[in-house]
């Protein structure tokens, strides 16, 4: 499930020709694994194994994990941490496929979408935020549709493309 923020149309300059596109941006609250695929340490950078605190201790009393974190790392080692992190790279080639309705004929489903802009937010209890755009080009109906879903969840799925040339992030080795 993701949250439509944003949705604004663009052009874009396919060399003298003009192509018109939309810019939309998702933002998804995930278990903190999400963050992995970025690199590998960003997840024990801000998150920790669960401390007790003295009044647990005395109390017998164990902190509850409703995470499914096989290590254990789902407290925030800097719980005044607020500020979104921006993380370098973009995806091209991918199927974006937003489920509208109960049907296959219902998704919207865009090919060749353009994934950048990436952001994510530690939050506590093992959850992060991931915020990306994605550049695609739908057809006028489907606009319309994209536009109603504005502030809205919706189920996507990213297809990476055909030819496994889809990376993370530009440069990696992974």
């Amino acid at each position: 499930m993701a949250k439509i923020t944003s949705v604004t149309p663009i052009s874009e300059k396919h060399g003298k020709k003009r192509i018109p596109a939309h810019s939309i941006i998702f933002e998804i609250e995930r278990e903190n694994t999400i963050l992995v695929p970025f690199d590998s340490q960003l997840r024990a950078a801000f998150y920790q194994k669960p401390t007790r605190n003295a009044e647990d201790k005395k109390s017998g009393q164990k902190k509850l994990d409703m995470t499914r974190s096989n290590d254990g790392l789902t407290e925030l080692r800097f719980p005044w941490w607020s500020q979104w992190i921006e993380i370098p790279g973009q995806l091209a080639g991918y199927v974006l496929r937003l489920h509208t309705g109960n049907t296959e004929r219902s998704h919207i489903i865009l090919d060749d979408a353009k994934l950048g802009a990436f952001f994510v937010l530690p939050k506590d209890l093992g959850m992060s935020m991931l915020k990306f755009k994605a550049i695609a080009h739908p057809t006028a109906p489907e606009k319309g549709k994209i536009d109603e879903l504005l502030q809205q969840e919706v189920t996507i799925s990213i297809t990476p493309p055909a030819d496994g040339q889809g990376t993370l992030i530009e440069g990696s080795d992974e």
